[in-house]
Formats: structure tokens, sequence, C-alpha cells
């Protein structure tokens, strides 16, 4: 997992693209092939406690509730094109979401400087039902907090704002953007009502604008949910609506599976060994290299 995500982080811009798919505009001379035009739509709240239920049931995260809401709306998409069938494309879709690098406990307002690198995964788009989903997206989240992709990924970016010219820089980023066919950001909001002015605000949605053609903004606030979706007009022709009730049913589904009595299992987290296993392995590599170099 390690040197994967190494040289998976610093080869990034030369590894090939998602598959193409209707969600996934062609390139134009090298950078994202998109329209003039954008979509925007913000969906029905949801009831935050649904991702907290499937979240507790599953022993998994938040973010991966949402990745794997993502997944099965992007799956219900597809399939539902004219001449769509399964196939070998819905197992090379990815998203990008945005990874939050600020320390904990360090006040934002002091530094309002980036503090934040992209991350990817896998969409399991190819799976037939929303568990099977949600438990793909986890394993691959797990592999992720294993990784250094994360710290190379800023170190790719810092490297090249630095040292490449602007013009090649801004290509450099154009090329990375291009590869992906969607972003998901997630922000916990305030987990009470506000107020702005004197007057309560009824809810919270923002739109996270970015060079991949269909983005997925979700922010939990007050106990619901506020998801909105921007897309390139090209992409979504007929509105952004199917894919935001499509996200909602995923959700629903997944609820649905939390509820189905289940055969309880040994609670064993092996991630502290996987992590002990792959920072063992970094030192014999080192140590080895050193020797050799000696």
């Amino acid at each position: 997992v390690f040197v994967d995500a190494l040289f998976y982080g610093a080869l990034v811009p030369l590894l090939p693209a998602d598959a193409p798919t209707p969600l996934k505009l062609p390139s134009c001379q090298g950078s994202p092939g998109l329209s003039a035009r954008r979509v925007a739509t913000t969906g029905a709240p949801i009831p935050f406690a649904k991702v907290q239920q499937v979240k507790d049931a599953f022993g998994c995260t938040v973010n991966d509730v949402l990745v794997s809401c993502v997944a099965g709306a992007v799956r219900q998409h597809l399939l539902a094109q004219p001449g769509a069938k399964q196939s070998p494309a819905l197992r090379r879709i990815r998203a990008l979401f945005p990874a939050n690098l600020r320390r904990e406990g360090v006040d934002p307002l002091a530094d309002l400087g980036n503090e934040w690198s992209m991350l990817s995964v896998g969409l399991p788009t190819h799976l037939p039902t929303a568990e099977a989903r949600l438990r793909e997206t986890q394993r691959r989240t797990e592999e992720l907090k294993l990784s250094p992709e994360l710290s190379v990924m800023l170190a790719v970016n810092q490297l090249g704002a630095a040292l490449l010219p602007p013009q090649l820089f801004a290509k450099t980023t154009l090329d990375v953007m291009d590869k992906f066919s969607v972003l998901l950001s997630n922000v916990a909001g305030p987990s009470s009502r506000t107020q702005l002015l004197g007057c309560e605000v009824a809810a919270f949605s923002f739109f996270a604008t970015s060079m991949v053609s269909c983005c997925f903004d979700c922010i939990s606030y007050a106990g619901g949910l506020h998801c909105t979706l921007l897309a390139d007009a090209q992409v979504l022709p007929n509105g952004a609506q199917p894919l935001l009730r499509a996200f909602a049913a995923e959700l629903d589904a997944l609820v649905a599976a939390a509820r189905e009595p289940r055969a309880p299992q040994l609670q064993f987290d092996a991630l502290p060994w996987r992590r002990l296993g792959s920072l063992l392995a970094v030192v014999i590599s080192l140590t080895l290299s050193l020797r050799y170099l000696t």
C-alpha cells in the first residue's frame, strides 16, 4: 500500500484517465472538456440520523457512507442511459475529495492559507448492492489511511508550483483534473441552529467549483444533511435532480440494509496492525538501502 501510494501520488499526471462515460466529458487538447455552462441544484434535506444509523450499523465513517452513496447514484445514472449495460467501464470511475491537513486545535482564522490536499478513491460502481458498495468503499478508504498519498500529493503540488513555469503548472493541473469523473466535498456544519444578524439560518449549502465535470457537495446542519450538485450542462442535459434523488435512494437502501438482522461478528480492528506492518516495511527498506549505499 505504501509503495503503491507513493508512486501513485508522484505520477498521477501520467496515469490513465477514468473510463469514458456520460459523466465524464472528453478532453479538449489535453484539458478537461468543460463547456461554458453549469447546472446547479439543491436537493431536499436528508435527516442526518440516517447517515448515523448506517455508520453505527456497519462500523464505518460518515465519509464512507457519503462516498458509497455517490457510487450508487453514479451507477444508477449510468445504467439508466439508453443502451447502457453492465460494462468494464463501471470499474474505472474515481472520485476526488479534499482532505483537511490543518492540525486539530489550530484556529483556522489565525491563518487563512490552504491547509488541504486532494485524495482520490475508486468508486465501486460495478458492485450490485448498496451494502456491497459500502463495504468495498470502507476497505478502500482504510487503505488510504495507511498510505502516504495525501502527503505525497501535497508535496508534488507545492514542488510543481515552486519549480514549474506558470503555464506548465496550469497545464499539469488541468491534466490531473482530467483524470477523474466526480468530486465530493463533505463539510461538518453547526450541529445546532445558528443565527445571522439576528435571524435564524434555515439551511446551509455550498457549491464547490472544480474542473471536474460533476461535483457533489454535502454539509450537515442542525440534524440535517444538505446536498448540492454542480455539473457541466453537457453531462446532465436534463438537470441534476435525478442524480441527487439517486443519492438519497442509495442512502435509503443502506438504511434498509442496516435494519436487517445479521449475525454478531467479532470486532477486530486490523488497521493499527496494518499500519505497523507498513511502518516496518518502510524501516526495513530504508535500512537495506542505506546498507547498500554504504
